[in-house]
């Protein structure tokens, strides 16, 4: 039997609101508490088997709404983390000149797939 598979993007975090590189702990923002209650709201008349999340807090937020209507388990997955971002800038404001600084030095050997920003994922 065929399976669908729907790909939701979780709702805004607080770290985004106040512009600021997210960490792995950042929550949902009052307006993303609503963007999950939103999206999934739309799946109450759908099937759903399974929920699947990455390990971020705003993601497993987003998905326990879904799960909260669609009666699914929520399973969390590892190979769903996004990029490990350099520790220098996580929690940062994005407008920090030393901030900047290493997104600059990322962009610079964006093509060089042997190169890394010290704690940044190879």
């Amino acid at each position: 039997m065929p399976k669908k598979v729907y790909l939701v993007r979780h709702g805004e975090s607080e770290d985004l609101v106040k512009k600021l590189h997210q960490n792995d702990d950042s929550a949902l923002s009052e307006r993303g508490n609503r963007q999950a209650r939103d999206v999934a709201a739309r799946f109450s008349g759908i099937r759903v088997d399974l929920v699947c999340t990455s390990p971020y807090r705003r993601t497993r937020e987003t998905a326990e709404h879904i799960a909260s209507i669609t009666g699914a388990p929520v399973e969390k997955l590892e190979i769903l983390r996004e990029r490990k971002q350099p520790s220098e800038i996580v929690g940062k404001p994005r407008a920090a000149e030393d901030v900047r600084r290493v997104k600059e030095i990322m962009f610079e050997h964006r093509n060089d797939p042997a190169w890394h920003f010290r704690s940044e994922e190879r």
